[in-house]
């Protein structure tokens, strides 16, 4: 008879060897003992296959190591959750950090709830920093409304890395990353599921370390990344047009706003003046004035100077607006 596992944690591996020592160390930490951990490696061109399937034969905890052919992160979670069977699915980046509460807590604030999913906080931290992780607060949860959660998310985002998602739920739903989409396409399966669910669960407590570094997708510069990112919240919303819940409602009230300013906010930040125009001219924010009411402030103000002038919201995010 197979074990069921509380939680199947899904590690998306791609030219990882110098990130698989402190992997494994991470996961070793972890409180919980009754999870699994999937890993894909997404056709890594360096030796990552190797070296983890080699590194894995000591560790303490149960695992799944698989492989594909190179198709991204996003068909790599797919691939995954597709393999996993415990009740739980949760998810990590290989160069992050797991704080040792992270499976517990997120666990313990879904278990026995009748809830689809949950979601902690992050800390993010610039690698190479003197800045060090701090210790968890105490463990607390809150279930809210789907509606809320979608509030939440197009507020101040939710992380995949900071998600506990039901299993079953997730198959009787097809929930599953837009593998044709290469930028912000886990904002959009967030927003997928917020539409799917009945209640949520926050737990708001950082458990996650995101570390930034010069290699992160979030700070790579790319004029197409933008451009594939717009067609797949176009996409995104063609799927839900027709659906009238209530969490369906909120994002098509604040959804595009929030997005494309997130879009052309990155873009001056990373991009040429010359370029950052051109994305601001497919974007169209403006024509999603009529939804700026329901921005955060900070939001609010970098939407009416881009209003007043793109060329002006160029530079002012360049020097006010960073992260």
């Amino acid at each position: 008879m197979k074990k069921q596992y509380k939680v199947d944690l899904i590690i998306p591996i791609y030219n990882a060897e110098e990130w698989i020592p402190s992997l494994l160390a991470t996961l070793e930490k972890q409180k919980m003992a009754d999870f699994r951990v999937i890993f894909v490696d997404d056709g890594s061109k360096d030796d990552s296959y190797n070296i983890l399937n080699d590194r894995l034969r000591g560790v303490k905890f149960p695992y799944l190591l698989l492989r594909q052919e190179n198709q991204g992160p996003s068909a790599a979670r797919n691939l995954g959750m597709r393999h996993a069977q415990a009740d739980w699915i949760a998810f990590m980046d290989c160069d992050d950090e797991l704080k040792p509460e992270f499976l517990e807590y997120l666990y313990n604030g879904v278990s026995g709830k009748d809830c689809q999913m949950g979601f902690c906080q992050l800390e993010m931290i610039p690698r190479g920093s003197a800045q060090q992780p701090q210790p968890a607060e105490p463990f607390g949860a809150a279930p809210m409304t789907a509606e809320a959660a979608m509030e939440k998310h197009y507020t101040s985002w939710i992380a995949p890395v900071c998600l506990i998602l039901n299993r079953q739920w997730v198959m009787d739903h097809a929930l599953e990353f837009d593998t044709e989409c290469r930028y912000c396409e886990d904002l959009m399966f967030i927003t997928r599921c917020i539409v799917a669910a009945r209640t949520v669960v926050q737990i708001p407590v950082s458990l996650y370390v995101y570390w930034t570094h010069a290699g992160s997708l979030l700070r790579s510069s790319d004029i197409s990344k933008y451009q594939n990112g717009m067609e797949g919240f176009a996409r995104l919303e063609k799927a839900l047009e027709s659906n009238d819940s209530s969490a369906a409602k909120v994002f098509f009230a604040m959804g595009r706003s929030r997005f494309l300013l997130g879009i052309v906010r990155r873009a001056a930040l990373q991009l040429t003046l010359k370029d950052f125009m051109g994305i601001a001219r497919q974007a169209k924010l403006e024509d999603c004035r009529y939804q700026s009411g329901r921005l955060p402030l900070k939001q609010k103000i970098a939407f009416y100077i881009y209003l007043i002038s793109k060329r002006l919201f160029y530079y002012v995010v360049r020097t006010a607006f960073k992260d």
